[in-house]
This record gives C-alpha cells, structure tokens and sequence, in this order.
C-alpha cells in the first residue's frame, strides 16, 4: 500500500492511482453488509444488484472485486428500494469490526480507541472506500474529518451518517461504555432527525460548516478490556504486507496534499506538477470525481481556518497568515465565500451556541 505524498516529495511518473472506475473493494465485505441488511427485511438481492454489473453468486465465492461507481449504484438500489430513513445508521452499525481479514483482527485486538481510529485513517481505502478520513489530534481533542473520495454528490449526507455512526458503535462495541463523541454536520437539520439521536445520541450539531467527529483527547487512551498490543501489533503488520501492493485513492492524494501544504497555498499547476500531470490532465481527473480543484483547495482552507478559530481559539489576523492570505480584508472575503458568513459573526454564533457549538467537551 502506497503511504500518503508529503509535502517535500512528488510521485513516480509510473504510479497508479486508484479512480472511481477501479475494481479494489472486496465485493464480500461492505458491500455484502449492505446486501445481507436488505435481506434481513425481506428484500431480494437480484433487484439490489441492478445495473451494477453483479451477480450474488460471484460475490460469495469471495473473490470479486468492485468499484466506487458499482458500490455507489448498490447503495443507491438499495436505498431507493427500502426507502427508510434508518438505513444508513443501521448499515454504519454493521460496518466494524467487520470482514475485513488483519484489518478486522486488529480493530478486535485495539488497546484503546486511539488504535482503533488509527487502523481505520491509515488503511482507509479498505475500511472506508467512499469516504476518507483525517485525524486532528491537539491538546485538548481529536478530531476526525471527512472527505469525498470518488463524487458521491447526493448520496454524500448517506454515507457519512454510515460511517459516523460504524466509528461511534465501533468504539462503543469494543470499549463496552458508550464514547463521548460529539457531531458535525456542515448541512442543515433534516426531516429524520429523530434518527440521529436514536444511533448517535444528543451530542449532535447541524449547519457547523465542517463534517467532523469530535471527542475528548483523554477519551482516546482509556484502555479497552478486550485489548491485546501484542495481538494488534501482529495484526496490523498483517495488514501492511497485505496491502503494500494496493495503490492509493487519487483524490484523497490530492486532497492530502493540498492539506499539508496550506502554508504555502499550491497553485493547480504546483500540485499537478507534484503528481507528475499535466494542469490539465489533473483537471480531468478531478473532474471525472465531480470535483475541482478550486473546490478541494476551498474545503481544506475552510476546515483548517474553522479549526483554528473555533479550536485554537486563534484571531481572524493569525488565521488569515497560516493560510498565506496576506490582507484581513482578503481573509475576511474568502471566509464569507467558503461560509456564506463573516468571521466575526462565525465567531458570534460560536459563542452564543446558535447552529454551532463552540465547547463541545
């Protein structure tokens, strides 16, 4: 498995990256989850199975690989086909530990729930095909951020109720208490949200600009009783050997990059240049991903200033620099581009709790 780009480096000219359109998900693992649920509740899987290029009896010789594009239309299938607004948190709590193989041994042999989150951001392709996940831990908390990985468009609300709540019942089902998480959802309160309560809990924030898990630093070491380090260090070599040939998801690449690189803000050529393409042909492929650039660059600034300031507790000056924005007028602009708001009245609702919540723990 091909470990993130950093900062300082650029890629092959030979490399490979996975695409929306590449066969890697193991068709028995999550994608089978999703069959069996539907399943459980009386529906057939030839009428899930639909325009997605699958057969039910190939998927349980175990060896059939899918892409995003095939797992995306069976989710697709199967949600227009049960229409129930509890489908996505009822898969998320099937999800993990899972069948995952050394991935699945591991997540069972976490010491504590800082193992646990660590397995699933660095071997994220396989545990979280549709959506990547970014770790942020500081001083106080850890945060962990969500990003598209292949052009879910309408389906994205979907599958990050999946897996926000696969996280939270993973932790809870392994450190036997409940985890004191809490959520943020960038979109506005939906119809169903009955639903988040009964699967997350009350700790749960709409219209916060940002999709992110939040729990307290010290929750992250407390030791989980079913832990064994020497098991999950066996487990987790495992699962390198078995992966250090599988390649890595092209967006999130990008989006990685561009994430450690908000100091010097990279221009599109810069980052093509990175990954050894041309602007153009780096365009294209994003594009294929119903994405842009301008777009990856926009979310990864807004995260890191709403971090900052929400966080950090850092003034709209100090924020405005670590981006590389030379002039608060500019800063201030942007902001309300990428938020619809100014950051002084980002920083008002923050503190008056109105649609966000600035002390979660």
């Amino acid at each position: 498995m091909r470990m993130p780009l950093s900062s300082d480096e650029s890629v092959e000219a030979s490399t490979i990256w996975l695409e929306n359109d590449c066969r890697f998900i193991p068709a028995h693992q999550q994608p089978a989850l999703l069959i069996d649920l539907a399943r459980s509740r009386g529906y057939e899987e030839h009428v899930q199975l639909r325009n997605t290029g699958l057969f039910y009896d190939d998927i349980i010789t175990g060896k059939v690989l899918i892409s995003q594009q095939q797992y995306i239309q069976l989710i697709k299938n199967t949600r227009n086909l049960m229409n129930s607004n509890d489908l996505s948190f009822q898969f998320g709590h099937r999800l993990y530990p899972g069948n995952y193989g050394p991935l699945t041994e591991a997540l069972l042999n976490a010491s504590c729930l800082f193992d646990a989150i660590d397995m699933l951001c660095q071997f994220c392709a396989n545990a979280s095909p549709l959506l990547t996940l970014f770790k942020e831990i500081d001083d106080d908390h850890c945060h962990i951020y969500f990003s598209d990985s292949c052009g879910l468009k309408d389906l994205y609300p979907f599958v990050l109720e999946m897996m926000m709540t696969a996280i939270s019942h993973t932790g809870r089902w392994l450190g036997i208490k409940k985890q004191p998480w809490h959520f943020n959802f960038h979109y506005r309160k939906p119809v169903y949200f009955e639903q988040y309560q009964v699967h997350l809990g009350d700790k749960v924030n709409f219209d916060t600009q940002v999709d992110s898990m939040v729990i307290s630093k010290s929750a992250l070491f407390t030791p989980w009783k079913k832990g064994s380090a020497t098991a999950y260090a066996v487990a987790k070599h495992h699962v390198k050997r078995s992966l250090e040939h599988q390649h890595a998801l092209f967006v999130p690449e990008v989006y990685q990059y561009i994430r450690q690189n908000l100091k010097h803000a990279p221009s599109l050529e810069v980052v093509a240049d990175a990954f050894v393409m041309s602007p153009s042909t780096l365009k294209r492929k994003l594009k294929k991903h119903h994405t842009s650039f301008q777009v990856l660059q926009d979310d990864a600034r807004k995260q890191q200033a709403i971090y900052l300031l929400q966080y950090r507790g850092w003034t709209s000056e100090q924020v405005a620099e670590s981006l590389n924005i030379s002039d608060i007028n500019n800063f201030r602009r942007v902001f309300k581009r990428w938020t619809g708001i100014a950051p002084a009245l980002f920083l008002r609702r923050l503190e008056s709790g109105q649609s966000m919540t600035s002390n979660l723990i």
